[in-house]
């Protein structure tokens, strides 16, 4: 009886074997094969390969793109492009994942996703929902900024980080969502919503990290992008890199380039502002000098013009007071300045109004000291037709109030209101008794 021969497929083989016997039978039967679809999620190697998906409605396929032929493609697809592609089928031996290798392609038209995009923006478009004029500013100073974005994304450290180095105090609300998936548009339209409507929350930024088109999906939503245009608080969309625009973008009131730009876009830096403030209160300050100084000048000029010396006290009583208001008028505002640094939105309007205010009650408070001072003015009776005369005796100078201060000698200066005098020598008196009037 003769030996029975074995077959070969009795013999176990390893899984690498397999793998190996695979691609080599699969690249011999398709050495070459045309394929169109949509590029779907791409990966780009540090060596310049490029993995990606070649995807229609109901199925895909891996593929690769090794780099010496990416830098010779003349058209190097992108996510959502639709494409014909030429290469060879193959099997990658470690994975058994079965792929087309590309050699070449050739566009086809849109793909399904950025048609979808155009045409929703088309839309948004004619209804001057991405127009300028529908844009509105972003608050100075805001009480508090809302987030709407995945408690676990990358993208909320980003924007808390960026907004508390700028302004510490910062209050922030965050409104957790889904930002990725088929139900992730709905959600974030609920968060947003909800967020709208918490007091205090004055801007709010909506968004996520980088990722692919497929990934990023949920911001090219018609509901979504209808929600931040009606929001009746400003929105700011931070979605992906710089290089990624969604419809949300084009539809908020400010886009970021990125999560991190949008908290610096939203709050002011608070050193810079206190430096303004400081800046700001300095001048005014040195505004309430000048104008105690004016008001000194004033009050001299009147002992001037009077030629008496008989306000040193007087003057200097007004000095002390002006000190004091100025003293009272810089602590107040230092004060005032040290408690409302934290709502610095209304600086400029309330700021303004304290300078109109305080130096207005200073010059108010002035008014009856220089009515009172010139009551004391001797000028004021001058101009009535009456004249002061002063006499001078041994180097001393008095003032005439009875005819006891004269003496035989003296020499008598009779000033007028033009501020002239009259120089006389008294060379002798005599007592009269004026009659009485009639």
């Amino acid at each position: 009886m003769g030996k029975q021969k074995r077959d070969p497929s009795d013999r176990p083989i390893s899984v690498s074997e397999l793998n190996q016997n695979a691609k080599e039978l699969l690249e011999r039967g398709f050495p070459s094969v045309l394929v169109e679809g949509e590029v779907g999620r791409m990966t780009h190697h540090a060596a310049g390969h490029v993995w990606f998906t070649i995807k229609d409605e109901e199925a895909s396929i891996d593929a690769v793109c090794w780099s010496s032929t990416w830098r010779m493609l003349p058209v190097q697809p992108v996510e959502g492009m639709r494409a014909v592609f030429r290469g060879q089928l193959t099997i990658f031996p470690r994975t058994g994942r079965f792929q087309i290798v590309v050699r070449s392609l050739r566009p086809a038209g849109e793909g399904s996703q950025r048609a979808a995009f155009l045409a929703l923006k088309a839309k948004l478009d004619d209804e001057g929902l991405t127009a300028d004029e529908h844009k509105r500013r972003l608050p100075f100073l805001p009480r508090a900024v809302g987030i709407v974005t995945s408690e676990t994304a990358a993208a909320l450290q980003d924007v808390l980080r960026s907004v508390r180095d700028r302004f510490p105090d910062m209050r922030c609300v965050l409104a957790p969502t889904p930002v990725q998936g088929p139900d992730a548009p709905r959600h974030i339209v609920q968060a947003l919503e909800r967020i709208a409507e918490v007091d205090g929350v004055d801007v709010i930024i909506v968004g996520r990290g980088g990722g692919s088109q497929e990934d990023l999906q949920a911001f090219n939503d018609e509901d979504l992008a209808r929600t931040i245009a009606a929001c009746p608080v400003p929105v700011v969309s931070a979605v992906g890199h710089e290089i990624d625009v969604s419809i949300s973008d084009l539809v908020a009131d400010m886009r970021a380039l990125t999560p991190t730009a949008a908290g610096e876009l939203v709050v002011p830096d608070a050193g810079d502002l206190i430096d303004e403030v400081d800046g700001l209160l300095r001048r005014l300050r040195q505004g309430a000098r000048r104008t105690g100084k004016d008001e000194r000048r004033r009050l001299v000029e009147l002992s001037r013009r009077a030629g008496l010396n008989v306000f040193p006290r007087l003057i200097e009583e007004r000095r002390q007071d002006l000190d004091v208001l100025a003293g009272r008028l810089a602590q107040a505002l230092g004060a005032g300045v040290a408690l409302r640094r934290a709502s610095l939105s209304v600086l400029d309007t309330r700021l303004e109004g304290a300078v109109r205010g305080v130096v207005g009650g200073a010059r108010h408070a002035l008014v009856p000291l220089a009515a009172g001072l010139r009551a004391l003015n001797p000028l004021q009776v001058l101009e009535r037709g009456f004249s002061v005369t002063r006499a001078e005796r041994d180097g001393e100078v008095r003032m005439v109030r009875r005819p006891e201060d004269v003496r035989t000698g003296d020499r008598l200066r009779t000033a007028f209101a033009s501020g002239d005098e009259v120089v006389s020598d008294v060379l002798g008196t005599e007592r009269r008794t004026l009659p009485e009037a009639e």
